[in-house]
């Protein structure tokens, strides 16, 4: 239990960003994809969560993400003892998973690249987890 917890933490914690770090997007993108007909508070959020891949970002946007809650998400102070954690933890799917080290890899590649979870969720393995997550999230 210590070692998934403390690895889930660890990938949570990673996928939050400082809220102390200043993001400045990058102004051809935003005006590029604002030209696109996108919300500035959209793509700025978005070439946040993507830090400032335009490509990826448009990417988020016309799949129909959410990418202010998921920024918001991303901003969120997240410790072993959150709620958060103790849900995931619960959670069978989530919880046996966490042992397996093909879905610990990717939620390490995950946490440094935020851009390869369509990638990864495309996997067979992974990608049930990571909708697990999703799910224990919205929940949450």
């Amino acid at each position: 239990y210590s070692s998934s917890s403390s690895f889930l933490s660890f990938f949570l914690l990673r996928m939050v960003r400082s809220k102390k770090r200043g993001f400045t997007p990058n102004p051809i993108a935003l005006q590029t994809m604002m030209d696109m007909g996108f919300a500035e508070s959209d793509v700025a959020a978005a070439l946040e969560l993507t830090r400032n891949n335009q490509a990826a970002a448009c990417e988020l946007l016309l799949d129909g993400r959410d990418v202010q809650v998921a920024l918001s998400m991303k901003k969120t102070t997240i410790t072993r003892e959150s709620p958060i954690v103790k849900a995931m933890l619960k959670d069978s799917l989530i919880f046996s998973a966490l042992l397996n080290p093909r879905v610990r890899h990717a939620l390490h590649v995950i946490s440094q690249r935020t851009a390869t979870l369509n990638s990864f969720s495309k996997d067979a393995v992974v990608g049930p987890v990571l909708h697990q997550i999703s799910h224990v999230l919205q929940r949450s």
